[in-house]
């Protein structure tokens, strides 16, 4: 009797492991799977959930953390190089989740997401001849008979701008743009350079329930 207890102690964690491993594959899986849907331009897709992601499922209804990378994403106007979404605080419906077979989320606590623009992205902004150059020491702006340093900024709900650190922006080039067909637009924070590309910062409390959620449209009533 003592050594099946000690059998049944140890093949138990055993399989709740392999159980919790394959769960999250699974869901990892439908979640990579639903967001490469949504946009077919994207060349890689992949999710990953927090551990333990079945426990957490069957006390709660909920996961911890889920995190979506995309790779050359389209908005519209631009190809993002990568987005990057976090969500904390996944709340699933219980039933239709497992009805599904796949997870059917009903709200989310709070989402941070990060857009990633190379330079040669940034320049479609720009008239023909000019162009953005990015590096660890700063942005520039290059064209005809001009070679100055800038900075970016976010000026309002889904508008970014920058300027010249020489004085005014030659005759022509807009000093601003909108996102149009970016998710949250309303909520980008922040806006810098790092590592050669331009990084735009979203982070919004209470998203709207939907999975993946839109990275860059304006807010839905």
């Amino acid at each position: 009797m003592k050594r099946l207890a000690i059998v049944v102690l140890v093949i138990l964690p055993l399989l709740y492991g392999g159980a919790e491993v394959a769960a999250a594959a699974y869901a990892e899986g439908v979640l990579a799977e639903t967001a490469a849907r949504y946009d077919p331009a994207a060349s890689e897709v992949s999710a990953d959930v927090s551990f333990p992601f079945l426990l957490d499922f069957a006390l709660s209804s909920s996961v911890d953390r889920v995190v979506l990378e995309i790779e050359h994403v389209d908005l519209d106007r631009f190809l993002a190089d990568r987005v990057s979404v976090v969500l904390l605080g996944v709340h699933l419906d219980r039933a239709r989740t497992l009805s599904r077979g796949e997870p059917v989320v009903e709200s989310i606590d709070r989402l941070e997401a990060v857009i990633e623009l190379s330079a040669n992205e940034v320049s479609k902004i720009l008239p023909e001849g000019f162009r953005f150059e990015f590096s660890e020491g700063g942005a520039r702006l290059l064209g005809p008979g001009t070679e100055t340093a800038v900075t970016f900024a976010v000026l309002g709900p889904g508008t970014i701008g920058f300027e010249s650190a020489s004085g005014p922006l030659p005759r022509g080039i807009p000093s601003s743009w909108e996102f149009s067909k970016i998710p949250l637009v309303a909520c980008l924070d922040e806006i810098s350079l790092e590592g050669g590309l331009l990084k735009v910062r979203c982070a919004e409390d209470d998203p709207p329930a939907r999975y993946p959620p839109d990275v860059g449209a304006a807010p839905q009533g």
